[in-house]
């Protein structure tokens, strides 16, 4: 059986990849060197890895993840130059793989936002040199966000 939602905990195990020469995933809690090595070649500092499938954490129908996954790049592709096609693996509990984007350049808070606006509980956000991070989204969405 199909679990319903990710965990706040399988956001932090789960591995982000991008269609980058020599990539390594990006693991939460852990620095990227080929991701800081991308970010120097560009001039850049932050960036952030986001999805649109599974608004929520919650699994919907195929093609309507395609739908929203479309919607997503186009307003990637309008507003940034450096936006690269990747997938999330979530390791355990039988999440599928699910497409999305790492970003270049992109503020941590236009990261959320972009994020709340596909109903995204969590986004993966960064800067050069440090460990990457889940950035919650919309904490009311989700059962096992942190409540502060």
């Amino acid at each position: 059986m199909m679990p319903k939602y990710r965990t706040i905990a399988e956001y932090r195990t789960a591995s982000f990849s991008a269609r980058v020469p020599e990539w390594e995933p990006i693991r939460i809690g852990k620095r990227n060197v080929n991701l800081d090595r991308l970010l120097a070649k560009h001039r850049q500092k932050i960036w952030a890895y986001m999805t649109a499938y599974s608004p929520g954490s919650v699994m919907i129908d195929r093609g309507q993840n395609m739908l929203r996954h479309d919607s997503l790049s186009w307003y990637l592709w309008a507003r940034y130059d450096l936006v690269y096609r990747g997938q999330c693996t979530t390791h355990g509990r039988g999440w599928p793989i699910e497409p999305g984007f790492l970003v270049l350049g992109i503020t941590r808070l236009d990261a959320m936002e972009i994020g709340c606006r596909y109903g995204q509980v969590a986004i993966v956000t960064g800067t050069k040199g440090a460990a990457a991070n889940v950035t919650l989204c919309h904490r009311d969405l989700h059962p096992d966000a942190e409540r502060h």
